[in-house]
């Protein structure tokens, strides 16, 4: 990856499309890269909203560069910047699982190493269907109790929408849009051609990456077939016993009477001695039968009540869409972190912020150095909206920072009270303070009272 000989671009400028990659759509989300993070680190509990949000505006810029690109009405260097944004995010602040979450202070990972090994994050679901959700067994201690199991789906839905347009485009989509392209040029260290060596390392980038995201999609898709399966399997079973309940009962006590046969065969065949026929052979064949005997008589078998139903599958959704999934018994609290685990905090914070500056310059001097017209100014409507949301998203971080900062400063914050009493014809204000041993102790009902001055004079 040899860098440019000139230190300036030699490209033709060009108008750029400001909906796609404008100042303020620029602005809007790298705004909401440091919003999210403070916010995060200040208030664990806002990681929900935040990966929302995140994921939406990722959800957002992915379908814009398809679309764009499906028309062919953007350059590659284009596609290059609106990669960047979806993979900013996903390096920074948007979490699929949410382990990054459990890593950014040393307090949080003193915690999450100390519930590693513990045995009670159990899924809340059947036990007799414990098994469909192994996956979440090995997950559910990556995962923090704020986030959803849902919400980790739709975030890797979006992480692999990115990833396989993200291959499409290395591999296909930049020969078709360079037919008429001179030259583009990229930030990697230093000014580069989008040509050649460059182009191979970004190849190979793109397999690595797709590689990756690919054992966590098919467990956890995995997931969602069995639950998907087992809610439609429900649904006609109920179906059937509600519209044809007399002949699905006859039709049961015929099949119970065909695969008791069945069973009885299978008794003897794996009880013979055959030689390796025994595990290879008649017995095999008879398991599978036996086996689609089971789902015979979960069409036919009226549902009792522990088996499970409609209403049960659905359940199990509610309980996968819910921020706190696991039945947990009462731990101690964390311990203290140790040196290694303060280091760890540190440099995943340094490498937040170092790959959010990375993206930032990279974005902003592909621009400049590709001569890209029309997208430094807020003139077009279009990006009002992400430019208005990273501004509000930044204020209300802001207001949580400095709330984070009060209740820290006061700690018996949440045992103080303010009363407002009409006393004599007058509104007087009562702050109600908890004393020292209170505080220590808990809030009690006789809490020692301080009068504030009147507030107004209410004339007759």
């Amino acid at each position: 990856m040899a860098a440019s000989n000139s230190s300036t671009s030699t490209c033709n400028s060009f108008e750029g499309n400001p909906d796609f990659y404008g100042l303020g759509i620029r602005i809007g989300i790298y705004l909401q890269w440091f919003a999210s993070w403070i916010g995060i680190f200040v208030e664990p509990g806002s990681a929900q909203s935040m990966n929302d949000n995140n994921s939406i505006f990722v959800f957002a810029i992915i379908i814009a560069t398809i679309a764009g690109t499906a028309v062919k009405a953007m350059k590659p260097v284009e596609v290059h910047i609106m990669l960047q944004f979806a993979f900013g995010y996903f390096l920074t602040v948007l979490s699929m699982v949410g382990l990054r979450f459990h890593l950014m202070t040393p307090a949080r990972l003193a915690g999450f190493c100390d519930r590693w090994d513990q045995s009670d994050t159990q899924i809340n679901v059947f036990p007799q269907y414990q098994e469909i959700f192994m996956f979440l067994e090995f997950f559910r201690p990556l995962k923090p109790e704020y986030l959803s199991w849902f919400g980790v789906v739709w975030r890797i839905i979006i992480a692999n929408i990115v990833t396989a347009f993200n291959v499409y485009f290395w591999f296909t989509g930049l020969k078709k849009l360079s037919a008429s392209e001179t030259c583009s040029f990229v930030f990697m260290f230093s000014q580069q051609e989008l040509a050649g060596r460059l182009v191979v390392f970004f190849k190979a980038m793109a397999i690595i990456i797709t590689v990756f995201f690919s054992y966590i999609t098919i467990c956890f898709f995995y997931v969602a077939f069995v639950v998907a399966l087992f809610l439609l399997f429900c649904i006609y079973r109920d179906l059937l016993h509600f519209f044809f309940r007399d002949r699905v009962q006859r039709s049961a006590m015929e099949f119970e009477v065909m695969f008791e046969k069945l069973r009885r065969i299978a008794d003897q065949v794996t009880s013979a001695k055959i030689g390796s026929l025994v595990n290879t052979g008649p017995p095999a064949v008879i398991s599978t039968i036996l086996t689609l005997g089971y789902w015979a008589k979960f069409w036919t078998k009226i549902p009792a009540e522990e088996d499970i139903r409609t209403k049960d599958v659905l359940k199990i959704c509610a309980v996968l869409a819910s921020a706190d999934v696991s039945i947990e018994t009462e731990r101690p609290e964390s311990p203290q972190p140790s040196w290694g685990q303060k280091i760890m905090s540190c440099l995943l914070n340094v490498w937040t912020v170092g790959t959010m500056i990375w993206f930032i310059i990279s974005i902003e001097l592909t621009i400049r150095w590709n001569n890209i017209q029309g997208v430094n100014d807020i003139n077009t409507t279009g990006q009002l909206i992400p430019f208005v949301i990273g501004c509000t998203t930044t204020a209300q971080v802001a207001k949580n920072v400095v709330i984070a900062v009060i209740k820290k400063a006061y700690p018996e914050w949440a045992k103080t009270k303010v009363i407002i009493k009409d006393t004599m014809g007058y509104p007087d204000a009562i702050i109600q303070r908890p004393s020292p041993e209170e505080q220590n102790t808990g809030w009690e009902d006789h809490a020692s009272t301080s009068r504030l001055k009147r507030l107004a004079k209410v004339d007759d």
